[in-house]
């Protein structure tokens, strides 16, 4: 009590005295929230775990030091999570005024309501200044019915309704929406969406949920934050949560064990039949093995070679999440930012709502900022193409230009002689609809002596096939196999 009365009257006197000072000395408040990088690492985990304390260093530094406002608001959310009523009001304010989130207005009202009701006076105040309501317009009768469809009958109306009551605190709601979106849309970025926020609103379920699925990345801060939500699942009741911590206190590392859930492991014969399944274009059974991958073993490389493998059979969920994944963070070199922008906008084009909002709120071009490449750099004997042109081809290629990868493998096949790079290439020109690429990349992977790649070659032949071309149904004739 004496730990958590400190940090209040810290935080308070700060921001009090913020609101004071000149705007000469705010300049120079920044020396007394500064950190080591050990310092920072050390209270970040901390923070993570659930200390408090630690986390309102973070937060100050974030916030104060480096004016770091998406770190400060991140750290903000945490707090918030960690039952601190001062955060859960500062967070209530910072999300009425994000204006370009449709759903942030009403998710303030949960946030400061639950604010008000852990004691904070700010938040009491403004609900009654405000005349704020926390209760839904959408009839608790018609909730009930809506949660307990089959995905498949659910309406974009009930969805809406559904989505009101998860953002205003609905416990099954928010869990009905996770499993909406992670099993019938397959669009695992809002399944994690809605798990947390039912994770926030108390669903013993989702904290478990989302703890386990924390714990299953190769982030380290992700399990530390993983194993803060399975403990807030144990203390409210969930008996896999307790089980969970148990296993954790004998064996950290057994971790992946007692998290598989039934709906994602597999026997080895049903993942091998779905493999050959997936590999041959069948977006269900790849959903699957993506799962498998991701939420039953985690292992990662696998999960991104399936999100891939996904990405080309025209998912677009997992198209945003190949641009997503490329340059996270906005920390992917040069060559994965060009291409992250490929996939964002193939999604965008195939409806994918998260790709479209972010084309639009960064106002991104998939347009190349180099001038358009004289046509016959197509023709040039490969000796003659300068490194300035290469890269312009490169650059142009990863931006979804078809006869750049085309010309590239061609480059890196009969020049370089290095057939690795030839390949990665033939393979970014398939990827971008080029039909040449497609029925090359195709006839390689069949010439393999693996079965999956003959299996995936398969997948492109057909793809040429149903696009006209003759010599691809020709050979899928020759090997026994249909256009689909």
């Amino acid at each position: 009590m004496k730990k958590k009365l400190f940090i209040f009257i810290s935080v308070f006197l700060f921001f009090v005295y913020s609101n004071v000072v000149t705007e000469d000395d705010k300049i120079l408040q920044y020396e007394d929230f500064d950190l080591s990088t050990e310092a920072l690492i050390n209270l970040i985990k901390n923070g993570l775990a659930g200390d408090v304390f630690d986390g309102i260093y973070v937060f100050n530094y974030y916030a104060y030091s480096v004016c770091d406002i998406y770190k400060g608001n991140e750290w903000t959310e945490f707090l918030a999570e960690e039952d601190f009523e001062f955060f859960q009001w500062k967070l209530s304010r910072i999300l009425i005024n994000l204006k370009e989130n449709q759903y942030s207005k009403t998710r303030s009202l949960y946030w400061i309501f639950l604010a008000a009701k852990n004691g904070d006076r700010n938040a009491k105040i403004s609900i009654e200044r405000e005349n704020l309501k926390l209760e839904s317009s959408y009839s608790a009768l018609l909730v009930e019915d809506i949660c307990n469809k089959k995905d498949s009958m659910l309406s974009d109306y009930e969805i809406k309704i559904l989505i009101d009551y998860a953002l205003r605190g609905g416990k099954k709601e928010a869990h009905r929406l996770y499993e909406y979106y992670q099993n019938y849309m397959y669009n695992e970025t809002k399944a994690i969406y809605w798990l947390r926020i039912g994770a926030q609103n108390f669903n013993d379920l989702s904290q478990y949920e989302y703890g386990k699925y924390l714990l299953g990345t190769k982030d380290e801060n992700n399990n530390i934050r993983g194993s803060f939500w399975i403990k807030k699942a144990a203390k409210n009741g969930n008996v896999r949560a307790k089980e969970l911590l148990k296993k954790l206190e004998e064996d950290e590392d057994s971790v992946i064990l007692i998290s598989q859930i039934k709906t994602f492991n597999l026997e080895t014969e049903e993942l091998i039949n779905l493999i050959k399944k997936a590999l041959g274009g069948n977006i269900e059974a790849g959903m699957r093995v993506n799962n498998y991958y991701a939420l039953s073993v985690f292992d990662y490389t696998e999960e991104l070679k399936w999100i891939e493998f996904l990405a080309e059979a025209n998912l677009p969920s997992s198209q945003y999440t190949m641009g997503y994944y490329l340059n996270y963070d906005n920390k992917g070199t040069e060559y994965e930012k060009a291409r992250s922008l490929y996939w964002i906008f193939l999604a965008a084009k195939n409806g994918e709502e998260c790709s479209q909002n972010i084309i639009k709120d960064k106002n991104l071009k998939l347009e190349s900022f180099y001038p358009a490449l004289e046509e016959n750099i197509y023709k040039k004997e490969n000796d003659k193409i300068s490194d300035y042109e290469i890269e312009v081809l490169i650059d142009y290629a990863l931006r979804g230009g078809k006869k750049e990868a085309y010309r590239l493998y061609e480059y890196y096949k009969d020049y370089k002689k290095d057939e690795t790079e030839a390949i990665y290439w033939l393979r970014i020109g398939a990827q971008n609809m080029s039909e040449k690429c497609q029925y090359e990349y195709g006839k390689y992977l069949l010439a393999s002596e693996d079965e999956y790649k003959k299996i995936r070659g398969k997948f492109w032949v057909k793809k040429t096939a149903n696009n006209g071309n003759e010599a691809a149904k020709k050979l899928l004739k020759e090997i026994g196999e249909n256009e689909e």
